[in-house]
């Protein structure tokens, strides 16, 4: 999830979420307009329906996502802050 447009050199989260059901394959956090390139293929119907419209780039915002993944019983990983230009009081 980045800010904006992918462009070099830009601050994003990537966040990876985990069920404990292997039977599931969405979460209300998704966003089929955050995904990007070839994976756009991958979405399904099922996808769309659980997910949400629209992203805000914000720290409240991506605090949400986690929130609503952590209510569906999944762990969010938060990747590479280092290379997704982020420092410790962006993501604390």
């Amino acid at each position: 999830m980045t800010d904006g447009a992918w462009r070099s050199y830009c601050k994003c989260y990537h966040l990876n979420i985990y069920s404990p059901n292997l039977a599931r394959s969405t979460t209300a956090a998704f966003c089929e307009s955050a995904v990007w390139g070839n994976a756009r293929a991958y979405v399904t119907e099922e996808m769309k329906k659980a997910g949400m419209s629209e992203r805000r780039y914000t720290k409240e915002f991506i605090q949400s996502i986690i929130d609503t993944a952590n209510e569906e019983g999944c762990l969010v990983s938060y990747n590479h802050p280092v290379w997704s230009l982020r420092n410790y009081t962006d993501y604390s």
